[in-house]
């Protein structure tokens, strides 16, 4: 398979705002991938030379920046575009139950409701703000459960929030299938260079 080329027109700046363990760091990568090493991201959380704002003070150069809105406080600004990550509650709450542990968080059943109902709280306020809100219409909500199911209509979809409505469908199969991947057992992650997007543990 020829590698993909660099993208010749940039991309305009999106916001990615994502419920944690939805497939926001997947997604990045795919985009990535896509748009070719020009495609400038930034992770926000401890990411050296990050402003620490959102929206980026760097928009522009920043292409993709990265958020999980924990305090609320994240704007809705009608001007921008937001690309929004969700994920059905109980897969996400394992998920960010194992980040937890591999952090030294204690692994018991009462630390576990703990966690978890703290967790649903956070949940639905988030998803009342960015999935089920009448400000979310107008952007793009991509779950995780169809970033799995079909990936390359996924980033078809992403693509749409950085102007890009004609993707090449060879560009996108190929992301697809070259995207690195991730196994996580015994609380350790283990990345999986070049082994394509794949189903759910």
């Amino acid at each position: 398979m020829r590698p993909l080329l660099s993208f010749r027109r940039r991309p305009s700046y999106v916001i990615g705002v994502s419920w944690p363990r939805s497939g926001h760091h997947l997604l990045a990568r795919l985009l990535r991938l896509y748009y070719g090493p020009d495609f400038a991201y930034c992770g926000f959380y401890g990411q050296a030379e990050c402003c620490g704002t959102a929206p980026c003070a760097r928009a522009g150069e920043i292409r993709y920046s990265k958020n999980h809105d924990f305090d609320g406080a994240l704007p809705q600004d009608s001007s921008r575009r937001y690309l929004i990550q969700t994920r059905a509650f109980a897969p996400s709450v394992v998920s960010n139950f194992e980040l937890y542990l591999r952090e030294g968080g204690r692994d018991d059943a009462a630390s576990f409701a703990r966690f978890a109902s703290a967790q649903f709280t956070a949940y639905r306020a988030f998803q009342d703000k960015w999935v089920t809100s009448e400000f979310a219409r107008s952007q793009t909500v991509i779950p995780y459960e169809d970033l799995l199911r079909d990936p390359a209509m996924a980033l078809t979809y992403a693509l749409s929030s950085f102007g890009d409505t004609d993707p090449d469908p060879e560009r996108l199969h190929a992301a697809a299938l070259q995207v690195d991947g991730e196994e996580v057992a015994q609380r350790q992650i283990t990345p999986r260079p070049g082994t394509g997007v794949h189903a759910p543990r």
